[in-house]
């Protein structure tokens, strides 16, 4: 089975308090969501430069990229600075998660042998207490004679 793989969530209120973003008509901001979107799935690799590989991205209609391209390229130009931060900086928290979980998990690895180790060579033996014959004697049931079927 393969493992899925499950994106940072990415951090919307850049683009939600984007000036200009907001003044976006709805196929613009569309747009525009789409390419950031892509940009934060493939780890804040560069988009691509030319408008046609950017209109693919897009999805959009070619009258409606050419009229908001210059707008989104410009939106673009602010946010990715910012994306980029975001994004290495979860990538930074995420490390610094792992290293504590596994020095965490090392030890008490150490402190679990530690403590086996000490248990193990305790001079005072251990006693255990004697049962009472009576206890281990079987119990066995005398068959009921009242029972109503028999062989």
């Amino acid at each position: 089975m393969v493992k899925r793989h499950y994106p940072a969530l990415m951090p919307i209120h850049l683009v939600a308090s984007h000036p200009r973003a907001l003044a976006l008509n709805s196929a613009g901001y569309g747009m525009l969501m789409r390419l950031v979107g892509h940009y934060w799935l493939t780890e804040c690799h560069p988009l691509p430069t030319t408008d046609h590989q950017l209109l693919v991205l897009a999805r959009a209609h070619k009258p409606t990229w050419y009229q908001e391209r210059e707008t989104i390229k410009a939106i673009l130009a602010d946010l990715m600075p910012q994306f980029q931060h975001a994004y290495e900086r979860r990538i930074f928290m995420r490390d610094n998660l792992s290293r504590l979980r596994d020095k965490s998990a090392s030890v008490r690895r150490l402190e679990s042998t530690a403590r086996k180790a000490s248990a193990a060579t305790d001079p005072a033996p251990v006693v255990q207490p004697k049962r009472k014959q009576i206890n281990r004697e079987p119990v066995v049931k005398a068959p009921a004679s009242d029972t109503a079927w028999s062989d």
